[in-house]
């Protein structure tokens, strides 16, 4: 399997046909790639959450509460592309990728670096084409990862009901 293979769930993928356990190759179905350093943008570990400071007026200084072990929500840009051999076989992977992708809103995305790894992701929005043939785009997604804690599971936690199977 290729390095810059990966792989995409949502609700909508669950059934198509190629589809293994819902999930699709995204290169094979959408002729979606990542760009250099959208791996490692996915692969950055969360940062913690800040605790929670009180200054009260009968002590010195603040008392500080922290938990170090606690993920702040985590908002990533994956600059990918769609490729296609001519316009029709373009706009047709677009529209799917569009349709079957990024409406579900909730997106599971793994890679073939780390295949054990399932990012849990919410699509935020798509920044304009910043290249457009007929044949090629690229463009940024805004993505968020709302639980970063449960990257390296496979389970449903946190993850909406309609995504869990």
């Amino acid at each position: 399997m290729p390095a810059a293979q990966f792989y995409i769930k949502t609700t909508n993928t669950v059934n198509l046909a190629g589809a293994v356990d819902g999930w699709v190759d995204a290169y094979t179905t959408y002729g979606l790639s990542l760009s250099d350093g959208a791996l490692s943008r996915l692969l950055t570990p969360a940062g913690n959450k800040s605790g929670i400071t009180t200054a009260l007026i009968t002590q010195h200084g603040t008392n500080t509460l922290s938990y170090p072990d606690r993920k702040e929500v985590r908002q990533l840009s994956l600059e990918v592309h769609i490729l296609a051999p001519d316009k029709e076989t373009f706009l047709t992977r677009y529209k799917a990728f569009v349709s079957q992708v990024l409406d579900a809103g909730y997106i599971r995305v793994k890679h073939a670096v780390d295949p054990s790894t399932v990012y849990h992701l919410k699509y935020v929005d798509c920044q304009q084409f910043s290249q457009f043939r007929c044949e090629m785009a690229k463009f940024i997604l805004s993505l968020e990862e709302p639980r970063p804690d449960i990257r390296y599971e496979t389970g449903t936690i946190g993850i909406p009901k309609n995504l869990q199977s």
